[in-house]
């Protein structure tokens, strides 16, 4: 039943790119026949399968007290509580509550580090991943049997959004998954598993057969099969896609290195004989000519733009700095230089795609870069149609009016959560290991308070993303040093 269920979702989703098609926008077909493929943009598929990474369940983990002066396998069961609270902890900090928030039908692919390759690892992550699911988000044993799939990995997926690009579905209703021959190690082979793991569920193919593929690699977070602004489907190809294509072929460095127009021009053709001849767009292309306005804080295009559409209307999503920003994580602002550098590659993007045609939304945030409102999740509703983010909602680092500061909070949370562990681990008396369970138990509360508590800065990008027609799904987030939904995903 599954089965039939995936395949009526895929002629659903090609259903829904010729309903879209008015007699205002002309759309180009998306079916490739000879390829046995309908390309289509990640706005348009409808998040039935998502792939995600877990971690080795190790001893340290961002802001989490460590257990590394115990042995690895230790059977205390102390310290494989603190460890398994911990490990939970950690996913739901980078991960933030998307397992909540994607819809009921999504069923999710997860990458397990394969513990014959990691030293690091106990060996028993999906074991603590089914706990965290039954304790956490209180799913059923049926939940999990129907929704949750594990397949194994030679090491930690952390950004399955790089592994590949997603081209769309088959004619068997698989997603197929597209990478290049210069995709760096170990993706092509965790594609593999995966595809062997879910061969009727995933296909996956190497892009750009016969041609000179050196430094041609598919690194999803840095390109984008779009709409274009008539209704067509093109890609959007990142910066640092010509700037790592000219790094394999030369063996060194192009950062901060002027291109030029005949490097860009060859890689955008090479890129669009890979992608079936699609239209393709070099975001920023200027800003190569002149490296030393930009810096390298946006590396990828899923941290400076996404294009959605409402009806026959296609909008480019592009975030701006009001001010200088302030980093959530280390209390600190930005500095003058930063948000010089990165406000002129957004306004820079923004001009160029405003002059191919597209619509311009302009989302304010206020963080490091890396935790941009566009780096997001999106699908469309099967039922009503509707274009749907998945916004991360971060914590507001700035006080509210009645004086509280919610991301603070949370790391005051966190650091007493540190000090009564190292405290226990200096003595571990009865009254102690009580204190340690209590710390838990006040963190878990901390993070649901912080996911709750207001964020100004938020609510106006849900205002900018609903003035275009779209629905926002809030998932909420935390900062780290991760990125941000769309890094952690493959869809």
């Amino acid at each position: 039943m599954r089965r039939i269920a995936i395949l009526a979702l895929a002629f659903v989703a090609v259903t829904l790119m010729m309903f879209f098609c008015t007699r205002e926008t002309v759309c180009t077909p998306l079916s490739l026949p000879g390829h046995d493929l309908v390309l289509t943009p990640e706005s348009e598929r409808m998040l039935q399968r998502i792939i995600i990474g877990l971690e080795t369940n190790r001893t340290q983990y961002f802001m989490l007290p460590s257990t590394e002066t115990f042995d690895l396998r230790s059977m205390d069961p102390s310290v494989r509580f603190i460890r398994r609270q911990s490990y939970w902890l950690n996913f739901e900090l980078v991960h933030g509550r998307l397992l909540e928030q994607a819809p009921p039908y999504s069923e999710f692919y997860i990458a397990v580090p394969d513990p014959k390759f990691n030293t690091s690892s106990m060996g028993n992550e999906e074991e603590v991943f089914i706990d965290y699911l039954k304790t956490r988000l209180k799913w059923s044993d049926e939940d999990i049997a129907r929704r949750v799939h594990f397949f194994h990995v030679p090491v930690p997926l952390l950004y399955p959004q790089d592994m590949a690009e997603v081209l769309g579905y088959d004619s068997k209703g698989r997603l197929v998954l597209g990478y290049g021959e210069s995709q760096l190690e170990p993706y092509p082979e965790c594609l593999k598993l995966l595809e062997q793991a879910f061969p009727d569920e995933f296909s996956v193919r190497m892009l750009g057969e016969g041609l000179v593929r050196e430094g041609l690699d598919m690194e999803g977070g840095d390109l984008a099969i779009v709409w274009l602004p008539e209704g067509s489907v093109g890609l959007l190809l990142g910066r640092h896609r010509v700037l790592r294509l000219l790094e394999v072929r030369h063996s060194r460095s192009f950062i901060g290195v002027p291109v030029t127009p005949e490097d860009v021009a060859e890689t955008r053709a090479l890129y669009q004989r890979a992608f079936y001849g699609i239209e393709t767009i070099v975001a920023g292309e200027q800003l190569l000519y002149s490296p030393e306005l930009v810096g390298e804080e946006l590396f990828h295009l899923d941290m400076t733009v996404n294009v959605l559409r409402n009806g026959n209307r296609v909008t480019a999503f592009i975030p701006t700095y009001p001010d200088i920003p302030t980093d959530s994580v280390i209390r600190t602002r930005l500095g003058e230089e930063l948000h010089r550098r990165v406000q002129h590659e957004y306004d820079e993007v923004a001009r160029q795609l405003g002059e191919r045609g597209y619509r311009i939304a302009r989302l304010p945030f206020n963080d490091q870069p890396v935790r941009n409102p566009v780096n997001v999740g999106f699908y469309v509703d099967p039922e009503t149609h509707q274009q749907v983010v998945l916004l991360g909602k971060y914590p507001y680092h700035f006080d509210l009016p009645d004086g509280t500061n919610p991301q603070y909070r949370l790391q005051d949370a966190f650091n007493l959560l540190y000090e009564t562990v190292s405290v226990w681990r200096e003595d571990p008396s009865a009254s102690n290991w009580a204190a340690v369970e209590d710390i838990f138990a006040t963190t878990w509360e901390a993070m649901d308070i912080a996911a709750d508590s207001p964020n100004p800065t938020f609510d106006e990008q849900v205002r900018v993303y609903e003035s275009e027609g779209i629905k926002i799904v809030p998932v909420p987030i935390f900062p780290t040093g991760e990125g941000g939904l769309h890094c952690m995903v493959l869809k």
